[in-house]
């Protein structure tokens, strides 16, 4: 590659930027095209085929499922809305639109699997997703354990002291 070639001075990061920018305007201009009832079948799947690639384009720390389902709810009340400027809700329409944001995520889900085959092919597939487990109890807490939790830790592993001697506490009264 030349020195001065134009893609020697992209990042990722720019073609990020740029497609936070966009998604505005892409948005309006289907909902304008969806209000005015010139979205025809075709229209409409390119719509939302540059709906879906510019929002996984845009916000990449996002998981592509939480995406798509944005763009499932945009479309859905674009469709429906249009209802409200007197065009007919066509169904067909919106099958497409839907049909189309499934060949942008199945085939990112379908790589999500090849790299986890790669990686761990026998690791149960419940285990292999990208969320953080939901946490329970109380937001803070104090993170150092208390030598009663650490002895209820270390019970079942010690073998010389028997489990109800092991709880009770120094001097034999409660």
């Amino acid at each position: 590659m030349s020195r001065l070639h134009p893609l020697r001075f992209i990042t990722p990061r720019h073609i990020q930027r740029a497609a936070q920018l966009l998604i505005a305007p892409i948005m309006i201009g289907i909902a304008l095209v969806y209000a005015q009832g010139l979205a025809d079948l075709i229209r409409a799947a390119a719509s939302s085929y540059l709906l879906a690639i510019t929002l996984l384009l845009a916000f990449p720390n996002i998981r592509s499922g939480d995406l798509a389902m944005t763009a499932v709810l945009f479309l859905t009340g674009a469709e429906f809305g249009s209802a409200l400027q007197g065009t007919p809700v066509d169904f067909a329409r919106w099958l497409v639109t839907m049909g189309t944001l499934g060949t942008v995520v199945v085939p990112l889900k379908a790589q999500r699997f090849r790299a986890l085959a790669l990686h761990d092919g026998w690791s149960p597939i419940a285990g292999a997703g990208r969320r953080r487990p939901r946490a329970t109890g109380p937001i803070i807490i104090d993170p150092r354990p208390t030598p009663m939790r650490v002895e209820m830790l270390l019970l079942p592993h010690r073998t010389d002291v028997p489990l109800g001697a092991a709880l009770q506490p120094i001097g034999g009264h409660r």
